[in-house]
């Protein structure tokens, strides 16, 4: 959902250079709104938005909607009537442009590549509908919890049904991978508020939660481990039954949410009377991570060779960080993969392994340790565990079957046609998010409803 979906947060960002630019205008002539796609490959473009100041009031932010980014500061190298020349030197990057017939014409350049970019005058409009408006049909409550454990406070915001009662069901949402509010807002979608509202139309409460050090909750997410982040969710749990002993209680998971759904599920101190995951990763840590990079090589026109040869390289780099620490893996990339320095691609995929190597962090080291099997051969509650048949992040061909075989008597589905978001798409790949005006499927949000309504 990032992503603080899982993977979104290290794999991606490593890899994607060139999919964040940023661009910059200014004159008087260029003044206002300017919209443009930058294409990287047959079939895959982004969405760049640009806003300039006046003369007097010399500006320039850059907007990516497809990557959630608004508003990003851009300075000037040069400047004329009808020409610009600007240069972003943390990502490498030039442009420069002319303004034909009211257009900007111009060449974007960054890593060694050159491809083409031209505005036109208007704002790029991201149309979200089903982001729920008041007045709401339901009561809304500002809440804060304690997590012992951790010391910290956790903000988030509680949904009532209008005739709640102590046969009313609670559900509580816990996010995936990667800092997010409370609305696990990504692209400007907020997966949480819309289940909210349509669980709260549907006589089902609710209680989402701003992870650790965003929002309204305290702490450092940054060091945080997954199980850092059960403990949190845990301490939700404890706090809904605080106020409503009477009534049934389960954990809503997505993504690594799922996961720290399953370890709750299996822990008898936890206990929730029922869960539901969404794209819950069932595989260990290190083969989904590897499977990422290969989803995303592919994506970007590396062919099937090359991104299996990463994969298997980056597997035992896993393995390096798991039983020598992150500083003697580096010291043994070469041996991984020899040989890579002398093609441009693989040059570049090394380059990369180094990278991971420069930023293991807790929660990367924790999850490449980890494995869900446990977890979910433990479920001790009534399970719905959903997935999206065009997920590319947490895969349904590998992770459904899993959890039907670690847990027989848990209800697996797979939505055909959606990714992992849970939206309609073509393609599934992450790069679609932003692109599609869905949040959720309305047929994921009823199956939800109608699982959690049946719980007795």
């Amino acid at each position: 959902m990032g992503i603080r979906l899982l993977g979104m947060k290290y794999c991606y960002s490593l890899f994607v250079g060139i999919l964040f630019p940023t661009i910059c205008f200014a004159q008087s002539s260029l003044e206002g709104s300017w919209k443009g796609n930058l294409s990287v490959m047959p079939g895959n473009s982004i969405a760049l938005g640009l806003n300039i100041g006046s003369e007097q009031n010399k500006f320039v932010t850059m907007d990516s909607p497809d990557q959630g980014a608004f508003g990003l500061p851009c300075s000037i190298l040069f400047q004329s009537a009808d020409s610009i020349s600007i240069a972003v030197q943390s990502i490498g990057m030039t442009y420069s442009a002319k303004l034909v017939s009211d257009k900007l014409i111009g060449k974007l350049t960054q890593q060694g590549y050159t491809f083409p970019l031209d505005f036109s005058r208007g704002r790029i409009i991201v149309n979200r509908p089903q982001n729920p408006k008041p007045p709401f049909k339901y009561k809304v409550e500002n809440v804060t919890f304690s997590n012992p454990k951790a010391n910290n406070t956790l903000g988030g915001t509680l949904t009532l049904p209008d005739n709640f009662s102590k046969s009313t069901p609670i559900v509580i949402m816990v996010s995936g991978s990667g800092l997010q509010n409370r609305d696990e807002e990504i692209f400007y979608h907020k997966p949480f508020a819309v289940l909210a509202d349509y669980l709260a139309n549907n006589g089902i409460a609710s209680l989402r939660y701003d992870d650790r050090g965003i929002g309204e909750s305290s702490g450092n997410g940054a060091i945080a481990t997954t199980a850092d982040f059960a403990s949190d969710a845990s301490s939700a749990l404890n706090f809904v039954r605080n106020q409503y002993s009477k009534n049934k209680i389960g954990i809503l998971g997505h993504s690594e949410g799922g996961q720290i759904a399953f370890i709750l599920a299996s822990a008898p101190e936890s206990n929730p009377d029922f869960i539901v995951t969404l794209g819950a990763p069932a595989v260990p840590g290190d083969s989904l991570l590897a499977e990422q990079s290969v989803v995303y090589l592919k994506s970007v026109g590396i062919d099937s060779i090359a991104a299996s040869d990463y994969q298997t390289a980056v597997l035992k780099l896993y393995e390096l960080i798991k039983l020598k620490g992150a500083e003697e893996a580096k010291k043994n990339i070469s041996s991984i993969c020899p040989g890579w320095d002398f093609l441009p691609q693989y040059k570049a995929m090394k380059a990369n392994l180094v990278a991971i190597t420069e930023n293991v962090s807790p929660w990367l080291r924790y999850s490449i340790s980890y494995s869900p099997r446990k977890d979910i051969e433990g479920i001790k509650c009534p399970a719905l565990v959903l997935y999206g048949s065009k997920d590319t992040q947490v895969p349904s061909h590998l992770n459904a079957p899993l959890v039907e075989k670690y847990s027989p008597k848990s209800n697996v589905i797979v939505f055909d046609g959606l990714n992992h978001l849970m939206q309609h798409c073509v393609t599934g790949s992450v790069m679609e998010y932003g692109k599609i005006e869905e949040t959720m499927s309305s047929d994921v949000m009823k199956t939800i409803a109608e699982f959690i309504n049946s719980v007795r």
